[in-house]
């Protein structure tokens, strides 16, 4: 709404501008961003080093599951290390963080990981995320009470964004080597 005051009256006009969108809104588009052209990358690549076809579909749902775990730390975690972030925005940050970590040691120490064994820890993953999140609602609901401004402390984005982008490199190269190394036999070209 737009609201002009002059001397006699008060015009209240809605403002044409649309809204900008949440970041909780983004979240979904971005996500499937990600995941097609990460998948895309991977998929040409993959093909392109001759994996076999029942191979190259195990590596690519590895992938959009690391993936899975990686996206919201980057969304959520980093972006709640800034100024001007409300203690429940950083609690939902560490508990992605929590949960990247806690589902990539799981899977990590696993003594083989087949297709069967992404898809069950995929629908682990997908069944306790809303009691996570309730979870991490009630931490949120207590550590944020009272609250009435964010805070001014934080990193600045241009610390915080190059270090995400780093965190997701890093860390989905470190799982995708681990499940390759440990799990899979390697392509040739990878010995």
């Amino acid at each position: 709404m737009r609201v002009t005051v002059q001397a006699t009256d008060l015009a209240v006009v809605p403002d044409a501008a649309p809204m900008k969108p949440t970041r909780w809104e983004m979240f979904g588009t971005a996500f499937a961003l990600t995941q097609i052209s990460e998948l895309m990358v991977a998929a040409a690549f993959l093909w392109r080093m001759k994996i076999e076809r029942k191979l190259l579909v195990k590596y690519l749902f590895a992938i959009a599951f690391i993936n899975l775990l990686t996206f919201p730390v980057v969304w959520f975690f980093f972006p709640a290390l800034q100024p001007f972030q409300y203690i429940t925005t950083r609690v939902f940050g560490c508990v992605s963080l929590g949960i990247a970590i806690g589902y990539s040691v799981f899977w990590v120490r696993q003594s083989e990981v087949t297709l069967k064994v992404l898809q069950r820890s995929f629908l682990i993953w997908l069944l306790s995320l809303p009691v996570v999140a309730a979870i991490a609602f009630v931490i949120a609901l207590f550590l944020g009470y009272g609250e009435s401004l964010p805070s001014a402390v934080g990193l600045p984005s241009v610390v915080t964004l190059p270090a995400s982008e780093g965190f997701a490199i890093g860390w989905e190269a470190w799982l995708i080597y681990h499940w390759v190394e440990n799990h899979c036999c390697l392509p040739k070209f990878w010995r």
